[in-house]
């Protein structure tokens, strides 16, 4: 991939949104905002501190005798056997990120939020944004132009990520838990935005009109990458850029050193 520098990739997007009417970015969150996956942060610091509540409890022995685990426990003992079970190869990624969002089955959405800015501040993320993509952000915001966060985390974890950008929590669509009677429930609330979901999940907030610009780091976010007018990798990973010898329209972001970045903005409004 040929590197560009940001104030190259704004110039391309500048001249990508001339005449539209409603031009539109989506960007992934893990390791393209920040470095690491806030998601993973909050589930670990989940089973740490025993928070896996009652009602998650019962979805939970389910998934772990469908994967022929041992269902004995509490609900943080499950959690964690499948937890462990996943990170040997012997749980399926899909359902396991799927299974992290709806996990805090029994908090309400502000505690999950609460609880998620907590840890992201005990593990640093403050000192894990991009600087380059922090640029992007405030040229978007101060351009008018619409930008999405489409993510595979938990969306009440992401949200409170994205606020450390100044990114409302409503531009962010990423893993819904269900949730009823104003408490996180078992089970998902629409499909996840995981691969190919990414590109169906902005369609069903802006349509079908093409993106300006897409930046992700991973090769799930490749479908939302060349969906879009100006594909952008930011710091991607090795199997990202093994599928990008075959896309030469996507380019890699030069990535910034934090001092140039601001470490934390206002929270979203």
């Amino acid at each position: 991939m040929q590197r560009e520098t940001v104030e190259r990739v704004i110039g391309r997007m500048d001249v990508a949104m001339s005449g539209m009417t409603r031009p539109v970015i989506a960007t992934d969150a893990d390791g393209t905002l920040w470095s690491g996956d806030v998601g993973v942060d909050a589930f670990e610091a989940l089973l740490q501190e025993r928070g896996v509540r009652e009602e998650a409890r019962q979805a939970l022995a389910k998934e772990a005798e469908q994967a022929g685990l041992e269902t004995s426990g509490d609900g943080t003992d499950l959690a964690a056997r499948i937890y462990a079970a996943f990170n040997r190869g012997a749980f399926d990624e899909e359902r396991c990120y799927m299974l992290m969002a709806w996990a805090f089955a029994g908090w309400t959405p502000d505690e999950v939020r609460s609880f998620s800015t907590r840890i992201q501040e005990q593990r640093g993320l403050a000192k894990r944004l991009h600087p380059e993509m922090q640029t992007v952000v405030r040229w978007a915001q101060k351009r008018g132009v619409e930008l999405w966060v489409i993510s595979a985390s938990p969306r009440f974890v992401v949200q409170a990520g994205a606020a450390r950008f100044g990114i409302r929590p409503e531009r962010v669509v990423a893993t819904s838990a269900a949730v009823r009677d104003g408490r996180v429930a078992p089970g998902l609330a629409e499909p996840m935005p995981y691969g190919p979901g990414k590109v169906a999940a902005i369609e069903r907030v802006v349509g079908p009109s093409r993106l300006i610009a897409a930046f992700g780091d991973d090769v799930f976010d490749l479908e939302m990458l060349l969906s879009a007018d100006v594909p952008v990798a930011v710091r991607p990973k090795d199997r990202l850029r093994h599928r990008a010898e075959g896309e030469p329209t996507l380019v890699e972001l030069q990535a910034e050193e934090a001092e140039r970045g601001c470490s934390v903005w206002p929270a979203a409004r």
